[in-house]
Order: structure tokens, then sequence, then C-alpha cells
């Protein structure tokens, strides 16, 4: 414990330069997905900068695999901390990353201070920037115990101190607005970019023996895989299709397969098929072929499994619900995620309509062309160079908005 301490505190006075900017991306696990692909996916962005800014980039040892990947010129500096801040760890890593971020808010108190996402927040830095990527334990306080009262309590108090505040869509806008009382003013929405497939490394088209419909995300309550299973079970003896289920949580899995026997006779006879988190080009080749992705979340800040899906060529059913709407536009077949008989509908619906999914296909590329990293990029370095212009003259009023 002392020796995490002093790991803490090691260097603690600040850098003195103007024109650094502090990013705080300890959020970045051994296994990313979420916030820390978002994280990841700036970084990579960031790195192309050649205005002349500074960068200091702290990041805990579980990220090393995947820092190690982005090509950082000299104007960057990487500093690792205790590999227990890794969201690896749950929620004392959660709680011991946002006590590290107030303590990077004392190092670095006159530099604007990044903080990729709401679990991160500073609470009395005068220059932060944070992006807030949705509220989720506000509004399902049964599925975030642990977390709602922080949402609820705390995190308002972080919010109207900081300089600037980012979020991926207007309806976390919205929610920030009513919820919290920010001011709308003080909200800029940038919407998120997604990964994209490096077309000269995947892996050749293999039709699959047995078409297959596919998830890919967390496997948590909050992204409604028992409605999933359940419209699957309603199409199971209409359709040849497998069920493929990409995510992680061991803890889920053992409570959906212990109690359910529909999935425990599905798995054995390999119609529900699980699989953990997989390389990216593995991944993609899943997607491209799938005969449709399904996405029934109870609710997103943003979306960025559906925009993947669309961009490999995919067919998406998703839900009716939160930003969804907003990102995936007319390119998804809409259900209500509160009814399992209507994402089986939906399923049927696409399967069975071919003009239905070529029309889905084409919309689905154009829409995934629209959401890029370096659009989302350009608009935090820009509320970056702002930053350090204020911080300069010693302004402590928000930055002004683009639109």
């Amino acid at each position: 414990m002392l020796k995490f301490l002093r790991n803490l505190l090691n260097g603690f006075f600040a850098d003195k330069h103007c024109n650094t900017v502090v990013i705080n991306a300890t959020n970045i696990g051994s296994h990313p997905s979420g916030i820390a692909v978002y994280t990841l996916a700036l970084l990579r962005e960031f790195a192309k900068d050649r205005s002349g800014m500074r960068f200091i980039v702290y990041v805990n040892r579980n990220a090393r695999e995947e820092i190690s990947q982005i090509d950082f010129p000299t104007n960057f500096t990487i500093r690792w901390i205790n590999k227990f801040t890794a969201p690896d760890y749950r929620f004392p890593g959660h709680l011991l990353r946002l006590l590290y971020a107030n303590l990077l808010a004392l190092r670095h108190l006159r530099q604007p201070l990044f903080n990729t996402s709401q679990l991160e927040a500073c609470f009395f830095h005068p220059n932060q920037i944070i992006t807030i990527h949705d509220i989720i334990p506000v509004l399902f306080k049964e599925f975030h115990g642990k977390q709602y009262y922080y949402f609820m309590y705390l995190l308002p108090l972080a919010l109207r101190t900081a300089r600037q505040i980012f979020t991926p869509s207007q309806h976390t806008k919205m929610l920030l607005n009513t919820i919290f009382g920010i001011s709308s003013e003080k909200i800029q929405v940038v919407h998120n970019g997604f990964q994209r497939l490096d077309i000269a490394s995947a892996s050749p088209e293999i039709a699959p023996e047995t078409p297959y419909l596919l998830y890919i995300g967390r496997l948590c309550p909050m992204k409604n895989i028992g409605a999933l299973i359940e419209a699957f079970r309603q199409l199971s003896d209409r359709i040849p299709h497998k069920l493929v289920i990409v995510g992680e949580d061991e803890r889920y899995l053992d409570r959906t397969l212990k109690y359910d026997d529909f999935v425990n006779t599905a798995v054995k006879n390999g119609r529900i098929v699980f699989k953990k988190y997989l390389p990216k080009v593995e991944m993609f080749s899943l997607l491209r072929n799938a005969e449709v992705f399904v996405f029934p979340s109870l609710y997103e800040g943003f979306g960025m499994p559906v925009l993947e899906a669309m961009h490999c060529g995919c067919p998406v059913v998703t839900s009716f619900a939160a930003s969804i709407p907003e990102v995936c536009g007319d390119a998804a077949f809409y259900t209500d995620p509160h009814n399992p008989g209507s994402i089986a509908d939906g399923i049927l619906s696409v399967l069975s309509d071919p003009q239905l999914r070529e029309n889905l296909v084409e919309k689905g590329f154009r829409k995934a062309s629209q959401y890029r990293w370096e659009r989302s990029a350009a608009h935090y370095l820009s509320t970056f160079r702002d930053a350090i212009a204020a911080t300069a003259v010693g302004e402590s009023a928000p930055v002004s908005i683009r639109h």
C-alpha cells in the first residue's frame, strides 16, 4: 500500500510549460471496450497533431500493450501509474481512478486537464475538460447501485466547475441540462467515431456453414441480453440460424447458463454460441458474415457497435431508445427493447425481406461514413488550444463553443 501511494505521489509538482495539456487516460485496461476504445482512438488522432502543443498522458500499466501500438511524437510524455487503477479491477479500480484524477488536479492545477470519462471527474480543477458518455446509473439505479450516488450527487458538483463538457449525443446533453441543471452553453456535442476495418489485413470471406445472428458488446442487464435470448427462443423453431453473443462477463454468463434450461440446451447443441472479446480482424469477420446484427440495448450514450456493423455491410436491428435513433437515423430497423416479441419480429422482418436488407445495408454504409475519429479529435484539439490561451491570460470562464 505504501508503495502504491508513493507511485501516486511520485513527481507531484507539475510541469511548468503553459502550452501543455494533461490527459487522464487511466480508463484503458488490458481488454479495451467502450470508453477505453474511445480514449485510445482520440490518443491516436492527438498523436498526429503538429500545432506545437505538448501532451502529458497518464496511463496505467495494464494498458502497456495498447499504448505501445501508438506512435507518439516527441511532444508527448507518457507517465505510467499503478495497474490497479485499471477498469480490469471493476469497482476498486474505478474508485482508485477517481482518487488519482483528483491528485492529478492538484499536480496540474494551472494546466488544462482532460478527463476522458465521467468516472475520473475532478471536483475543483478550474481548467478541467471532461467527457460525459452517459448518466446511465441515474436512470437505472437498479443495475448500478454502487455508482448511483456518485452520479447523482458528486458528479454534478464536478461538472459545475468544469471549463468544458463534451458528450457524444444530443440526448445526453439534454439529460445533463434537465437532470443536473448544467448550462447548455457549457456542453458541446461531439459524435464519436468507431473502429474501422483495415481491408488489407482482413481475413478472406468464408461463408459460414450455418447462418447466424450476432451481438457484440458488454454482457450485463443494461444491454438486454435476456430479451435477446427470449427473442431467439421465440424464433428458434422458425429459422435455422445460430445466435452468436460476443462479450465478456463470466458472472453474468454463469447466472444465465445456470438458471435457463433453454440456454443450456441451446449452448450444448450449438444454437447459441458465447465468445469472449476477439481481436479486431476476427470481430469484423464475424460482422461481415452475420445475417443480422442485433443490438437490443435498453440505453446507449452513443452506440459504436451499430456503426461497426453498418461499416461491415451487416443490417442492424436495434432499440428505439435514448441516443440510438440519433446515431443510426434511417439506417437501422427499430424495435421495442422491452418487448422480446418486437425484437423477434424485427429480426424476422430483416431476414425475410431481401429489399429491406439491401436498403439497410446501403443506408448503413452511408451513415457509418459520417462518423470519423479525426473529425471528433479536431473539436477537442480546438478546445485545448482555447483552454491554453485562456490559462495564459488567467481566464476562469468557460471556453466558447463552436457549432
